[in-house]
């Protein structure tokens, strides 16, 4: 390979040099600067996504203590159905598919949502307080793996 290179002339030495140092260039793009930026960027996506949704939750979760503390905690509904057809109506209206209803202690009752929009919830429960004059107990929501849905739990308490 030295022997090589000696044959070459000056001229033909700086052309494989300046061919060598752009591939070099070509490869430190392709291999480093580029993924590094490409990270990133995509960090900086996941970054704003992530605080979309905390403002989010926020939101939703100082307008249900809103509601919370405006509205006295009962289950009975305003009309003749019982109280879980009413919640559970509601939430099909709202476009909350509940996954679970389980009865309590003296009329209360808890509902699952295994995965909703965060405002699709925050709708039902709304809806259940303007329309029904239901209120929640308790309300307790998890980030799932997909962006921007929650899983919930709702407690309601005793009928009043």
């Amino acid at each position: 390979m030295i022997g090589y290179w000696n044959m070459l002339s000056a001229r033909e030495r700086l052309l494989l040099m300046i061919a060598a140092g752009l591939a070099f260039i070509v490869l430190l793009y392709a291999f480093v600067v580029r993924p590094v930026t490409l990270y990133k960027e995509e960090a900086e996506q996941n970054y704003e996504r992530a605080i979309t949704l905390y403002e989010n939750i926020i939101s939703g979760s100082d307008q249900a203590l809103a509601l919370q503390a405006a509205t006295p905690k009962r289950i009975k509904a305003d009309t003749d159905q019982p109280a879980r057809v009413v919640i559970a109506l509601a939430a099909r209206d709202a476009d909350v598919q509940v996954s679970r209803i389980q009865p309590g202690e003296e009329g209360a009752l808890a509902i699952w949502v295994d995965s909703a929009a965060a405002p699709n919830i925050y709708r039902w429960l709304a809806a259940l307080e303007a329309k029904h004059s239901i209120s929640p107990v308790k309300v307790s929501m998890n980030k799932t793996s997909v962006d921007g849905m929650v899983r919930a739990q709702v407690e309601f308490g005793p009928e009043a």
